[in-house]
């Protein structure tokens, strides 16, 4: 069997790098589309906080992936995302599980002094929050404000893929093992 040539090794790997930095921003986009309420793949849904509530354990403009999740599974102390509206979700923590001929949960924000007026029913829950970063979160609001820089950032890390292949390729390091028995 023939070896790739170096060109057809390259146009791969530029390929798969632009491939998977679109499918991953595709992903986030779709996961954090609020307009329509929460979209969800493979059961998780994302969400970017937009309100003190939760601070300071997830900060305003935080990332925030749920699970779906069992009601009957959800603990004191879990934080979790539910419909307060047609499209609107929130996201607080449970601080008390409520079962009187239905089950259903008080919540609130860590940043709030009440509770919710309203609880929570196993039908409103979107799910438990298993992931949060203000980090992600900025970097989402960054790409959605400038999504052309999804694109500078796919040819930078091709880039940067091409130059650790050039750097660590067996031909360079014969050269440049040569050139070093060369000095001594």
């Amino acid at each position: 069997m023939e070896k790739k040539s170096r060109t057809a090794q390259i146009g791969s790997a530029l390929f798969y790098i632009i491939l998977a930095i679109a499918v991953a921003g595709t992903l986030i986009w779709r996961l954090t589309n609020t307009q329509t309420g929460p979209a969800q793949i493979a059961g998780f849904s994302g969400f970017v906080v937009l309100t003190e509530s939760m601070e300071p354990e997830i900060p305003t403009g935080s990332l925030v992936i749920s699970r779906q999740t069992d009601p009957y599974k959800i603990a004191v102390g879990d934080n979790i995302t539910f419909f307060v509206g047609e499209n609107t979700t929130v996201t607080h923590k449970v601080i008390e599980i409520i079962d009187d001929g239905g089950l259903a949960f008080r919540t609130r924000g860590v940043n709030n002094i009440q509770a919710d007026y309203n609880p929570v029913r196993p039908g409103d829950i979107v799910g438990r929050v298993v992931f949060h970063s203000l980090f992600v979160g900025n970097a989402i609001a960054f790409f959605k404000a400038k999504p052309w820089m999804l694109a500078v950032l796919a040819a930078i890390s091709a880039a940067v893929v091409l130059l650790l292949r050039f750097a660590f390729s067996p031909k360079l390091k014969k050269v440049m093992d040569d050139a070093l028995e060369g000095r001594r």
